[in-house]
C-alpha cells in the first residue's frame, strides 16, 4: 500500500519536473544560440573594420 503511494508521489514528481525541465533545456540552448551568433557577429564586424579598405 505504501509502496504505491510512494510511486505515486514519484511520478507526480517527475510529471511536475519535466515540463520545466525541459523549459530550462530549450531556454538555455536558445541562450547558448544567441551567445554564439553575438560571438560571430562580432568577429565578423571586428573583421570588416580592421580589414583595409
Amino acid at each position: 500500500m505504501s509502496h504505491s503511494t510512494h510511486r505515486l508521489g514519484l511520478s507526480r514528481q517527475t510529471l511536475f519536473l519535466g515540463p520545466s525541465l525541459s523549459l530550462s533545456l530549450s531556454l538555455s540552448l536558445s541562450l547558448l544560440k544567441t551567445i554564439i551568433f553575438l560571438r560571430l557577429f562580432v568577429a565578423v564586424a571586428l573583421a570588416y573594420t580592421a580589414s583595409p579598405r
